[in-house]
């Protein structure tokens, strides 16, 4: 996932939520205010307020059906400040002189919900606050009402939307946090991704090298009179598979099925096989390959008639797979570290999987190579445990976002209104001092919580409770001493700020405690005006409206929280399988890159040997031939030492090298000299390739000398050679050099020490 896939963002979820959110909230209070306005009106007024309620629930359908479009436009906007003006006038124009606060919570719902949709945008957003605010202090003035009070009251419509707007944006903008996040944990993991899978491939390449034409060439080369008609078919095979695009697979293949593919019928096996058994094509991939180095090898090297082969599988879904042969064997201590047979082919390829590879043998005991491959669940594990961590981070950015947001519109509202109501009625309160002490403690908390926020610190769960409780106090002591008749009127300053406290201190909490919470506030500002007496039809109605209108609002918030650790599973989950595809594209077309240069670079002289060899141009009997094979098995296996990591590579390199002359008959003697110097694998294979030229023609003896100094790097050879042709310098950082004397042929390479 990345900026160009805004479908799959946190922020366009968010969007989505938010805007869903504000559109269904509305539509469902509204409804609500319709049923209120109609049971509240005395009846010679009640077919007036049956037609506002009407107005009202049609406007509800419609949000209903906006709520499913992702925009709606400024058509939509317009359509709202036209409603809105025109509540705020119903009660003018509808003649309903009767309780309408109810016009007050549909306007300051129709502002803050406004802000959360994405047909809304900053400017329009407070306009439509603006205009709502003016509509509500003419309709006010209008009736007649008190023009301060109604000033008031427009004033902290508009604050409001402001603060709306302000939380919306918070919320956005920890949501591209998110999104941040969630690119640079992709981008890790694609590249991650396609390191691992490179590397694999270029593992695997060379082993299939070192089982295909290494191998081929090097039986040439080795021959001597031995019979050699099996060479044409298989330089034949070499060169398909080695033109063949590498094998990558995700999936699940039959691992019986592919071992018989690859059954050698030249040596006779006894196969003791299931049916089928199912495994990861990587991991199926890596035993065949090994397999086929084995077999190979069998052929080769142990002087047997079969060999025994058993592929079993244990309840737990381990797989091994045995190859025997009781051949001659070998002292497998003796195995240079240069031999890619088994560490590269066999051993590596299944390290790479996750595997092992063992190979065990003695000298006339006879060999047994083991693969062995068992299912990971610790691995499944850690990927499970990797998903919930990066969704635990996704849904901390999100929830960030959405309690500073809380924060900022408790705080706000505390400071912007309820201060000013706490002064400006403190006269009529039965006593002053629970008013100031329940203000305070809300200012702590809410204090407390902002220091969280900034110093970045997590509050225990004690830490919850304990201040749940404080403005559980608070909110006590903000209510018992205000007369019922204001319990629901400006001078009741903490009715709406409590809920605000309880939102942000359990809003991501499981519903179940929000809705206690709302309930117990409910419960508290509604028993008390009954303690007092029976109020009106009236006050019952308002009392009705402003719970519904507050503490409906700010559940809807706090469920707004449950929403929000959903969108960040969601996304994380869409981004993941999203990834997936990408990272299998790129993995398929860089792999099918390198396989194109790795053949390419074949192609110089391995792939016109092997093709002259399968088509019968080349006679593998002629001794030009076995030391045009002989030079190009030693290049091949110089190709196979570069693919190790080693502390010095030019000498693993050039050992290579003289191994698999020494393996020919010939005795080399390496002299080596001064500490290693690192040097680009271009000027290592530069500084290589013309002793290989020497080395594949040594009959007798040979001597290799490496010398390392502070300002140069030397390596020569001294054999029984004559043919200078093709010895020449291939870089210009190394400068190559020759002498002959009689039978003895002396090259050397140098560079600089510097280079590289």
């Amino acid at each position: 996932m990345t900026h160009s896939d805004p479908a799959s963002s946190v922020e366009h979820e968010l969007n989505r939520v938010l805007h869903r959110f504000a559109l269904t909230v509305r539509a469902g209070l509204l409804v609500s205010y319709a049923v209120l306005i109609v049971i509240s009106t005395r009846s010679e007024q009640f077919w007036l307020a049956v037609g506002v309620a009407s107005l009202l629930v049609a406007w509800s359908v419609a949000l209903f059906i906006r709520a499913r479009k992702a925009r709606a436009g400024l058509i939509a906007l317009a359509a709202d400040i036209g409603m809105t003006v025109l509540v705020c006038f119903s009660p003018v124009w509808a003649g309903l002189t009767d309780e309408i606060g109810w016009v007050l919570a549909v306007t300051v719902l129709t502002v803050i919900a406004s802000q959360y949709s994405m047909s809304v945008g900053p400017a329009h957003g407070l306009g439509l606050a603006a205009v709502a605010a003016a509509a509500y202090v003419s309709g006010n003035v209008l009736l007649g009402n008190g023009v301060v009070l109604a000033l008031l009251f427009g004033m902290r419509l508009f604050v409001e939307g402001v603060l709306a707007r302000c939380s919306y944006w918070l919320m956005r903008s920890y949501a591209r946090i998110a999104d941040r996040f969630i690119e640079q944990r992709t981008l890790r993991r694609r590249e991650t991704g396609v390191a691992r899978a490179r590397r694999r491939a270029e593992l695997d390449h060379l082993a299939t090298l070192h089982d295909t034409a290494s191998a081929t060439l090097l039986m040439i080369a080795t021959s001597g009179g031995r019979r050699l008609d099996w060479v044409s078919g298989r330089a034949r095979d070499d060169l398909q598979v080695l033109r063949s695009a590498p094998e990558i697979s995700e999936g699940r293949m039959d691992l019986v099925q592919m071992v018989r593919s690859v059954l050698d019928h030249a040596l006779p096996v006894e196969a003791t096989l299931p049916d089928r058994v199912e495994l990861p094509g990587g991991v199926v991939l890596a035993i065949v390959g090994g397999l086929r180095e084995a077999l190979s090898n069998v052929v080769r090297h142990a002087e047997v008639d079969h060999a025994e082969l058993s592929v079993e599988r244990d309840q737990h879904g381990a797989v091994t797979v045995v190859l025997t042969d009781r051949g001659r064997g070998f002292d497998a201590g003796s195995v240079p570290d240069g031999a890619f047979g088994v560490s590269g082919s066999i051993v590596g390829r299944m390290r790479e999987v996750g595997g092992s590879a063992s190979v065990r043998s003695e000298a006339g005991a006879g060999t047994q190579v083991r693969w062995h491959w068992a299912p990971a669940p610790e691995v499944e594990e850690r990927d499970v445990a990797r998903r919930t961590s990066s969704g635990r981070q996704i849904r901390a950015r999100l929830l960030l976002g959405l309690r500073i947001a809380l924060l900022v519109v408790a705080l706000g509202v505390q400071f912007a209104f309820c201060l000013a109501q706490l002064t400006g009625y403190s006269d009529v309160y039965y006593a002053l001092w629970p008013e100031v002490l329940a203000f305070g403690l809300l200012l702590i908390t809410g204090g407390a919580e902002a220091w969280s926020v900034i110093s970045g610190r997590t509050w225990p769960e004690w830490w919850r409770w304990t201040a749940l409780g404080v403005v559980g106090l608070a909110a006590v002591l903000g209510t018992i001493v205000v007369p019922p008749e204001d319990l629901f009127r400006t001078a009741h300053w903490s009715f709406g700020l409590i809920g605000w406290y309880g939102v942000l201190l359990l809003f991501d909490r499981p519903v179940k405690d929000l809705v206690w919470f709302f309930a117990g506030c409910v419960a508290l500002t509604s028993i008390v005006p009954f303690v007092h007496g029976t109020p009106s039809r009236a006050a019952v109605a308002m009392m009705i409206t402003l719970s519904i209108s507050v503490y409906g609002y700010q559940l809807a918030v706090g469920l707004l929280g449950q929403r929000l650790q959903a969108v960040a599973t969601t996304v994380e989950r869409a981004a993941d399988e999203a990834e997936k595809l990408r990272t299998d594209q790129v993995i398929a077309e860089r792999t099918h890159h390198d396989h194109r240069e790795r053949y390419s670079a074949l192609q110089a002289t391995t792939v016109p040997l092997l093709a002259g060899l399968a088509d019968g141009d080349l006679d593998p009997s002629d001794e030009c031939v076995r030391e045009r094979c002989a030079l190009e098995a030693t290049r091949v296996r110089r190709l196979l030492a570069e693919g190790g990591d080693h502390g010095d590579p030019l000498l693993h390199e050039l050992s290579s090298c003289v191994d698999l002359v020494e393996r020919n008959g010939v005795p080399v003697e390496l002299a080596v000299r001064g500490r290693p110097i690192p040097l680009d694998r271009e000027v290592r294979r530069a500084m290589i390739e013309p002793l290989l030229v020497v080395l594949s023609q040594v009959r007798r003896q040979a001597r290799v000398t490496v010398l390392r100094t502070d300002e140069q790097v030397r390596v020569s050879v001294l054999g029984d050679a004559s043919d200078t042709e093709a010895i020449h310098s291939a870089s210009r950082h190394v400068e190559v050099s020759k002498l002959v004397n009689g039978e003895k042929l002396w090259v050397t390479a140098a560079t600089k020490a510097t280079v590289g």
